[in-house]
């Protein structure tokens, strides 16, 4: 199926700074939670991070997978989820 996504910015590591400056900080798999788990300072940065699949509604998936070493349909998985969890946070701070 064809997304007519455009996408212009490219992605960077997390830093610490990011606890200060964002509300929320969305890990896609259990390797991410692991990796901002490291940053935290406090019980207030920890409290910021969420699982991508804690806002997933019409799919049952405790990850997001990296499509990357895959082919066309594991990115269109992936796509499918991080769409149906840009909608859950979406409705969830509304």
């Amino acid at each position: 199926r064809q997304r007519q996504m455009c996408i212009r910015d490219s992605s960077r590591p997390v830093r610490t700074k990011d606890f200060d400056n964002f509300d929320l900080i969305i890990a896609m798999d259990e390797n991410n939670v692991r990796g901002l788990e490291k940053l935290v300072r406090n019980d207030a940065d920890r409290d910021k991070i969420y699982r991508a699949t804690a806002f997933i509604s019409q799919y049952d998936t405790l990850n997001i997978p990296d499509p990357y070493y895959g082919g066309p349909e594991d990115f269109e998985w992936a796509i499918d989820l991080i769409e149906d969890c840009c909608d859950g946070i979406i409705k969830s701070i509304q």
